[in-house]
């Protein structure tokens, strides 16, 4: 199943990086499709789901094709297979914490010597 979360996330990642090569700003973008700077800082993290006007708005101001910022089902299953290889490297080194920190505090526990 695809996560619309990740497909917002990959759409950002590929307007901020055509902003970029084009040299302009999140400011100098955002003012050009008439949206505040932090809307469009939150289009490119995926934070918030763009409208596909602005997307449009975007590929015209950029002069770039409107396909070129979708991911392909490639670039989805990659990223799909990472984000799976990352949450269980994260939930592993979290439990890896827990149990740490569990040991810790019992090893700083003192005995009562009533």
């Amino acid at each position: 199943m695809i996560d619309q979360d990740l497909i917002y996330s990959l759409v950002g990642k590929k307007i901020k990086e055509k902003r970029e090569a084009a040299g302009f700003s999140q400011a100098k973008l955002a003012d050009a499709i008439n949206v505040s700077r932090a809307s469009l800082a939150n289009y490119e993290s995926g934070n918030t789901a763009i409208y596909i006007f602005y997307l449009y708005l975007i590929a015209e101001y950029l002069e770039s094709d409107i396909y070129s910022f979708l991911p392909s089902m490639k670039e989805i299953s990659e990223s799909t297979s990472h984000e799976k290889r990352l949450d269980k490297t994260t939930t592993n080194s979290k439990k890896k914490k827990e149990i740490m920190d569990f040991i810790q505090m019992l090893s700083e526990e003192k005995p009562d010597n009533d």
